[in-house]
Order: structure tokens, then C-alpha cells, then sequence
């Protein structure tokens, strides 16, 4: 049994230990039902409890059933508590009656058990809460209010469903297929409306799911929900914290890793076997139900999330097409299978067809028969090349933007992207494949790399690979030029290879004149595109996209004034953009980059107080284009960016104040990225360079005690990053400038001597970069002229 396992063991083994006999036999009967493993295990430790006991003559004879810890309140709010409808392993549900006279209104009223009173539990409690409050779903029971009592203990205010459980409902009721995919719907729906709301449930089950006495369906208990998105100054449970029901959930969940929008599809596969059959599924086992169902059923819970479908629309979609005697989307479609589906749908025309075709059959003669079918061999395997193509280019082009906005997508996106790619890599390799191909080939590369590693959009922060694909992009456009090849596209497919180049060596190798020479080749190959005839819609998005790398490479090198007027001619080719040239979302991220790099340079020229108009309508642009794609994480990451430069600069023009909001809100945001792509490591860097800040402004609003302790804790986390990934540059930068940070606000706090530790490792490792040639124009570098100030005015008589 895995430490989670062990962990829920012994939480049940102490729920049980504390109830009477009779309700604790009965409690682990309908534990067993759920999770045989789980129950033998409990039983295990109860029998050693009662061992134990029963060989210490001390020990007193068994007590009556303890009470609960506190009693509740007699009265919350305008509702009077009248009777106790359940407890569970957090919290004790009692029945609410409205009392003031203006209406009657009976509710769920839950209290946190004092028993578990940890920080933890009060933090699962709080998301309980915070998580309820924002779904808004018929299918969902609603939260009205919450609060704490005196005592401390927290609780909800909750609609009040009456009703069976939906695996009783249907063992009662013995309903058709139909009618039971009915039902399963509805838990679908409200599954789909909490994912959209940015939450998962993390715990379906069907004693979470309610038939109401109308026949309605509603969704319970998301106390142990992960919010994808969290709000400020708040942690999301762990895996580790968040509690679980083991049968239904997925392998990944049963070994401790924080819940997701695929584990919620992986429960939701679990219960529609039960719902359907009476028994959870069995990988073992011959499935009894029919092969679309049990296809659908083994997609929902493939033990890989990769294999599983996307989101709860997917699987609804699918059991749709079974309704309605579709070809569903878990099953290969074979031509068998696919006329199969079609004879069912029509099976009157397709009879009279029949007819029909026998006799063309019979006058068809051998001759035309075999040409025919040399014929449609050849069609056929024209035809299966062109879908290859057209499926991978999907799935490296559209599907890609599609999913910006699907929660935890990262992961999902690259092997998308790899998989497309390995179609295109085998196209590729052929001498004798089409031009057209290998180009496919090279887009699908540097789509492929842009996912791994490269700066400036979601990446997995790997660098290295990254890098492979792009010098494997590099040579196949080379050599497409060698050959003769003059496409607008392979010029193109060349300029988007060493754009993304140069962002990597400036970014992660601080070597702004090596990525300058990429870009030099990158305005080359835009040059010969347009002479090729390259469309304006790539002209214009590309000509932007190096523009503003441009701009970017220049403020690394101190060049400010290069800066300013590529960020400037960029921003007015993108105000001039003909319609429908690029995307609104792409629009708007392109102006927010350019105003993000026209501040920097009037920033690091000197003119701090002339940065922060362009940084506010850069916030503008992105709160606008937020509202509008609120899950979005370009957007996203970019708008974090954008609230951390302009808290950081209203600190250099010491509105120290006003600084907080910013700052708070990138934090916040930063918090939400990250717990909706965990993996994308661009977004968790803007998030722990948001954090720093947030935490340097505390200091300089005099809360120097929690300035100390946030910086610390950045210091420790760049460190541990650094010793494992030494190779970047960018590791050892982030470092210095903590270690500068923190010695700044020690130095604040009164503790000069530790101060002047910190910036004696920010000197050392600043002089590394320098060593190393990965930090060119130092003595212009503005992290190194505070550090060499504070260390004069701190620490000169040491």
C-alpha cells in the first residue's frame, strides 16, 4: 500500500475508531463496497486497536459513543440549528430553519469539526467555501453564505437537497440504458460547469451525486476540490492533502498527485460503468456492455491522462453519437465499423441500396472490376497521405490555440505536438517526399520547440530540447534552400527557426550580440519571403514578431535607444494591421509587448516616471483582452508581466503605496497561472519574480518581517534551481538579484551583518556571469549599480 494509501487508511481507521459498534461494522461494509483494499486495511488496524486494548489491564471498558467535539451554535445568523443530518471525515451537517419572520427558508448548515482544527483543514474548509461561492449551476448544490463562528470553527450555509444517492436511485428504479445515459448527463453538466469555472471536483463519487425528488440531479461536496485558479493570499490543497475516494479514483491520483480536469473524467468513467451495470469497471475483465459503451467507458478511464479524453464535453459528444447510432470517437474507425454504423441509422434505404447494388454488381465485368480497383488504391493512399497532412496540421496549428484556455493543457499540447510531429517526421524522411511535406516538417518543428522552450509564451522550461528541434528546423530549411527551393514558406519557416533561437540565447544565455546575429538572419529570410510573394497576413505578423524581438535583445544589451524605435515601429505596424491580419488576441498581446518594451527602455534610460503611462495602457490592453478569454494563458502571463513592471517602477519612483495593488494583483495571478499550467516554466518564473517584488514592496512600506520572509524563501528556491540546472545563465542571474534583494531589506530591518553576506553571494555571482561571458555591458547593468550602492552605504567600515 503507497504512503496515500497508508495515509486515508489510517484518517478512515480513526473516523471508525471513534464510532459504536453497530454504526462502525456498518460504516466499513459500505467502505468495503467502495474500496475493498481500503477496507481490509482499516479492518486491519481496528483489530490491532482492539488487540491492544483488550491486553491492558488498565484499561477502562468501552465508552459510550463520544459526542461530537463542540456542539454547534443554537442559532447562525437568521436560521435556527434544529437537527443534525450527517457527518463526514471534515465537517457535521445540520438542518437550518429561517426564524426572522420575513420568510421561511430551510438550509444545510456545515461546521468544521474541531477535531480538525489544522491549518490544513481550515485551508480545505476556506476552499470549500470560496469554491462554491462562484458556481452558479442547477445541477450543482448552491452556497449561500459562510463565515466563523467565535470558537473558530468555519461553516457553510448550503441549499438543502433531499433525495437518494444516485447508485441507490438506479438500483431501485432499474431504468433502461437510455434513461440511465439520461441521468448520467446530467452529472456531466455539472461536472463541465465547475471545470469552466475553473474548479475540479476531485471526489466523484455516486454518494456525491443526488436524485432529488423531482428526479433532478445534484452534485455535492466540494470540499475536496483543487480550485485551478486561485485567488490571493491563497494555497491550493496538494495531493498529498486533498482527500480521495480510491475506487473511483485515477492511478495518478491513488499516487498522490494534485487533482485535474482529467482525473474528474477518469471518476466520471468509473461511475457511468456502475450506473450501467451495477460494478465498477475491471481492465481484466470482458466488459458486459455493448463494444461503443465499453469503448467509451475504457477512453474515460485509460490509466494515462494522455489517452483520456480532453474535457467532459468529449465524452458527452461520444455517448451523443452511441445514442443517436453514430461511429463514437473511442473506437478506430474501420471501414467495417463505420458502414456498420451507417446501416443502422438508414436500414430501410440501405436495404433498397442493396438491391440495387447487386445488380450493378452482376453486370460489371472483370476487366472493369480490376481496373477499378487499382484505381481506388491509388485514390486511397493519395487520399490517407492528404489526411495525414491535414490531421497534423491541425493538431500543430489550430488545435493549439484552441487550447490556451483549457486548464493544465500544457502537458496535453506537447504531446499533441509530438505526436503530430512524429507524422510528419515519417513523411519527411522519404527522399522522395513533396516539397510541401518537409516544410510541414520544419512549422511542426519550430511549433513543437515554441511548447518545450521558448520565452516569451507557455513552455515546459525545456531549454535543451527546444533547442534540438529548432537546429533540426534549421537544417532541413537549409537545405530546402540549397536545393533550389524558393517558397515564400521555407523563408518564413527560416525566420520563425532563428527568431525563437535568438529569444533563447538572449533570455537563458544572456548573450544579446550572438541572439542579434540570428535576428540578422531571421530579417534575411523575411526579406527573400516577400520577394518570393509571401502573403501580407506573414509579412506582417513576422515583420511585428521580429521587431519586437529586436527591441527586446536591445534592452538586454543597454542599447535603449534601438529599443525604443523598434518597440515603436512595431506598435505602428500593429495600429495600422488591416483587419482580420491577425487574431484580437494575438493583436492585443503584440501592442501589450510592444508598450511593455517601450517603458523598459524610458525605464533603464533613466526616465522611471515617463515608464508608467506606457506600462498602464499596457495593463489596459490585457485586462481588456482578459475579459474576454479570462482563462487564456497568453494572455495571462503577459498581463502578470505587466502588473509586476508597473508595481516595480512605482517603487523606483517611490510611490511605495500604490505599489501594493499591482503587485498584489500579480502575485494573485501569478498564483492562478500556476496552479492552471503547473508545468509551463515561464509562467512560474514571472510568478517568483512577481512574488520577490511583492515582497521587496512590503519592505519599503515598513513590513520588514514579512518582506524578509518572502525573499528568503526566493532566495532558497533560485538557489535550489540553480544547483540543478547550472548550464543557464538565467539561473544564476535570477540568483544574484535575490540574494541583492534580501540583503537590500535585511540591511532595512537593522541586521547588517547578514545584509552584507547576501551582497558579498550577489557580487560573486554577478562576477560568474561576467566570467562566464553571459553578462555584457555590466557596469550599465542596473541590479549591479543598487548592489554596489548598498553595499557602500552598508557595509564600507566592514
Amino acid at each position: 500500500m503507497s504512503i496515500v494509501h497508508e495515509k486515508i487508511a489510517l484518517e478512515k481507521f480513526e473516523e471508525l475508531a471513534e464510532m459504536a459498534a453497530a454504526a462502525r461494522d456498518a460504516a466499513l461494509a459500505h467502505l468495503k463496497m467502495e474500496s475493498p483494499a481500503l477496507a481490509e486495511r482499516v479492518a486491519a488496524l481496528l483489530a490491532a486497536d482492539q488487540q491492544l486494548q483488550d491486553r491492558l489491564p488498565t484499561t477502562p471498558p468501552p465508552a459510550a459513543p463520544p459526542a461530537p467535539d463542540l456542539p454547534p451554535p443554537p442559532r447562525v445568523g437568521v436560521y435556527r440549528i434544529t437537527e443534525l443530518l450527517g457527518r463526514g471525515g471534515m465537517g457535521e451537517v445540520w438542518r437550518g430553519e429561517r426564524d426572522d419572520g420575513l420568510f421561511d427558508h430551510t438550509v444545510a448548515i456545515k461546521f468544521m469539526r474541531s477535531r480538525h482544527s489544522s491549518a490544513i483543514a481550515h485551508e480545505s474548509f476556506e476552499w470549500e467555501r470560496r469554491n462554491l461561492a462562484r458556481l452558479q449551476h442547477p445541477n450543482i448544490a448552491q452556497l449561500y453564505d459562510g463565515g466563523n463562528l467565535q470558537d473558530g470553527r468555519a461553516y457553510l450555509i448550503m441549499e438543502l437537497v433531499q433525495g437518494q444517492a444516485v447508485d441507490a436511485f438506479v438500483r431501485e428504479h432499474r431504468f433502461s440504458a437510455a434513461r440511465l445515459l439520461q441521468l448520467f448527463a446530467g452529472i456531466c453538466a455539472a461536472v463541465r460547469a465547475a471545470h469552466q469555472a475553473l474548479i475540479v471536483h476531485a471526489d466523484l463519487k455516486p454518494s456525491n451525486v443526488i436524485v432529488t425528488t423531482n428526479g433532478d440531479i445534484k452534485l455535492l461536496d466540494f470540499g475536496v476540490s483543487r480550485l485551478l485558479g486561485s485567488g490571493a493570499g491563497l494555497r491550493a490543497p496538494s495531493g498529498s492533502e486533498t482527500p480521495l475516494t480510491i475506487a473511483y479514483a485515477s492511478p495518478q491520483r491513488g499516487r498522490g498527485e494534485p487533482p485535474g480536469v482529467l482525473d474528474d473524467i477518469y471518476s466520471l468513467g468509473v461511475m457511468l460503468h456502475e450506473l450501467l451495470t451495477g460494478t465498477r469497471p475491471d481492465p481484466a475483465a470482458r466488459s458486459p456492455l455493448p463494444r461503443d459503451l465499453a469503448a467509451i467507458v475504457a477512453r474515460a478511464c485509460h490509466p494515462s491522462p494522455a489517452d483520456r479524453y480532453t474535457a467532459v464535453a468529449d465524452l458527452v459528444a461520444d455517448i451523443d453519437r452511441y445514442t443517436s447510432f453514430r461511429p463514437v470517437s473511442a473506437r478506430e474507425p474501420t471501414r467495417g465499423y463505420l458502414l456498420g454504423r451507417f446501416v443502422r441509422r438508414h436500414r430501410g434505404g440501405v436495404a433498397f441500396a442493396a438491391t440495387l447494388f447487386v445488380g450493378l454488381v452482376t453486370a460489371t465485368t472483370v476487366s472493369s472490376s480490376l481496373y477499378l480497383q487499382a484505381e481506388s488504391a491509388r485514390q486511397r493512399a493519395n487520399k490517407r497521405f492528404g489526411e495525414v497532412r491535414q490531421l497534423s496540421n491541425f493538431m500543430l496549428g489550430d488545435l493549439q490555440q484552441q487550447m490556451f484556455s483549457l486548464p493544465q493543457s500544457l502537458e496535453l499540447r506537447r504531446s499533441i505536438v509530438a505526436r503530430g510531429q512524429s507524422y510528419l517526421d515519417q513523411l519527411a524522411i522519404d527522399p522522395s517526399a513533396p516539397v510541401e511535406v518537409r516544410l510541414d516538417a520544419i512549422e511542426g518543428l519550430v511549433t513543437l520547440a515554441e511548447v518545450q522552450g521558448v520565452p516569451g509564451g507557455p513552455n515546459m522550461a525545456d531549454t535543451a530540447a527546444a533547442r534540438r528541434n529548432l537546429d533540426r528546423a534549421r537544417t532541413i530549411a537549409n537545405e530546402l534552400i540549397a536545393s533550389g527551393e524558393i517558397s515564400p514558406r521555407v523563408y518564413i519557416a527560416l525566420a520563425r527557426t532563428e527568431i525563437d533561437t535568438a529569444a533563447i540565447v538572449a533570455a537563458r544565455d544572456n548573450k544579446p550580440a550572438e541572439a542579434a546575429t540570428h535576428l540578422q538572419i531571421a530579417r534575411s529570410a523575411i526579406d527573400a519571403a516577400a520577394a518570393a510573394g509571401a502573403s501580407p497576413k506573414d509579412l506582417t505578423r513576422y515583420g511585428i514578431e521580429w521587431r519586437l524581438r529586436r527591441a527586446d535583445i536591445a534592452n538586454w544589451a543597454s542599447e535603449y535607444p534601438r529599443a525604443m524605435t523598434q518597440a515603436r515601429e512595431a506598435l505602428a505596424l500593429l495600429v495600422s494591421a488591416p483587419a482580420g491580419s491577425l487574431p484580437e488576441r494575438d493583436l492585443a498581446v503584440m501592442k501589450a509587448r510592444a508598450l511593455d518594451l517601450q517603458a523598459e527602455a524610458t525605464y533603464y534610460s533613466g526616465d522611471q516616471a515617463g515608464a508608467l503611462q506606457p506600462y498602464r495602457e499596457e495593463v489596459e490592453i490585457l485586462e481588456q483582452a482578459a475579459a474576454t478569454a479570462p482563462r487564456d494563458t497568453i494572455i495571462g502571463s503577459n498581463q502578470l508581466r505587466a502588473y509586476w513592471s508597473l508595481g516595480t517602477t512605482l517603487l523606483q519612483v517611490q510611490q511605495y503605496a500604490d505599489a501594493l495593488a499591482p503587485l498584489s494583483r500579480a502575485v494573485a495571478l501569478g498564483r492562478e497561472l500556476t496552479i492552471a499550467e503547473p508545468k509551463d516554466g515561464e509562467i512560474a518564473r514571472k510568478a517568483e519574480i512577481a512574488f520577490a517584488a511583492y515582497g521587496q514592496a512590503l519592505g519599503l512600506n515598513n513590513r520588514h518581517e514579512e518582506a524578509i520572509e518572502i525573499l528568503s524563501d526566493t532566495v532558497a528556491r533560485r538557489s535550489a534551481r540553480r544547483a540543478s540546472n547550472s548550464t543557464e545563465a538565467v539561473t544564476t542571474r535570477d540568483l544574484a538579484v535575490s540574494l541583492a534583494m534580501l540583503g537590500d531589506e535585511l540591511a532595512q530591518a537593522g541586521h547588517r551583518s547578514q545584509a552584507c553576506v547576501n551582497f558579498a553571494n550577489a557580487r560573486a555571482e554577478f562576477s560568474r556571469l561576467q566570467v562566464e561571458g553571459a553578462n555584457p555591458a555590466l557596469n550599465d547593468d542596473a541590479s549591479r549599480n543598487r548592489l554596489r550602492e548598498s553595499e557602500q552605504r552598508y557595509c564600507a567600515h566592514d
